[in-house]
C-alpha cells in the first residue's frame, strides 16, 4: 500500500491505496480531478478509491515468508527503468530481475535494456520472452552482451524458480515483460504459460 495526503479546498484527506509508484498515483490524482469535475463528492470518491486494484499484470506484488515479488508487464526500456525505479524507492531494497525480449519486434532495445538493467539491478536472469520465429539463444546473447553479467537460463519457468529460490530478505524480485499475458509465442504457437501462476507455484 502506499498512504497518501492531498488537499482538497483547504481539507486535509489521508488514505491509502492498493497502488504504488508515482505514475501509477499520478494517474490517481487526475482520476480524482475527472471525478470531481464531473460533479462526484470527494468523500464518496475516496471511498471507493480505497478499494482499487492493480490491473493484472502491472505492479503486482507478491509476499511469502519475507519474499517480495513483482509482476510487470513492463517491455520497454523506459517502462523497465520506470518498474525498477518504482520497487527500489518503494520498497528500499535491492531490485533483482528476470526479463527477456520478443523476437520479430524491435532489435534495438534489447541493449537499452540491457544497460538500463546493467545499471540498476543486482542479480539478473535473462530468459526467453515470446521469441516467435527468431532463435531465442541468439536474442539471449544480445541482451547478455549488452549486461556482461548475470545468467542466461533460456527455459522461463526454470528462471522464474530459480529468481524466487535464490531471494535474500533485502531484495526485491521483479519479472518482467509478460505480465497478465497466459502464453508464450514460439513460431506461430501460442503455447500455455503464465508467469502469474508460476510465481503463486514457487511461493
Amino acid at each position: 500500500k502506499t498512504k497518501v495526503k492531498i488537499n482538497y479546498n483547504n481539507t486535509i484527506y489521508n488514505f491509502s491505496v492498493n497502488l504504488i509508484g508515482k505514475f501509477q498515483l499520478e494517474n490517481l490524482h487526475h482520476a480524482i480531478l475527472l471525478s470531481v469535475s464531473s460533479g462526484l463528492k470527494i468523500k464518496q470518491i475516496l471511498k471507493v478509491v480505497e478499494k482499487l486494484k492493480p490491473i493484472k499484470g502491472r505492479l503486482n506484488i507478491f509476499k511469502k515468508n519475507n519474499k517480495i515479488i513483482c509482476l510487470d508487464y513492463a517491455h520497454t526500456a523506459d517502462g523497465l527503468e520506470k518498474v525498477i525505479l518504482t520497487l527500489k524507492n518503494h520498497f528500499n531494497k535491492n531490485v533483482n530481475i528476470v526479463f527477456g525480449c520478443g523476437g520479430n519486434r524491435d532489435k534495438g532495445k534489447r541493449t537499452k535494456m540491457g544497460k538500463i538493467v546493467k545499471k540498476l539491478c543486482k542479480k539478473i536472469i535473462i530468459t526467453n520472452d515470446n521469441p516467435r520465429y527468431e532463435n531465442p539463444i541468439e536474442i539471449n546473447k544480445q541482451i547478455y552482451n549488452s549486461i556482461k553479467r548475470g545468467k542466461i537460463i533460456s527455459n522461463r519457468k526454470t528462471a522464474i524458480n530459480q529468481g524466487i529460490k535464490n531471494l535474500a530478505d533485502n531484495e526485491v524480485l521483479l519479472i518482467a515483460g509478460k505480465g497478465h499475458e497466459n502464453y508464450q509465442i514460439i513460431k506461430d504457437k501460442k503455447i500455455s504459460f503464465s508467469d502469474y501462476e508460476e510465481i503463486k507455484k514457487n511461493l
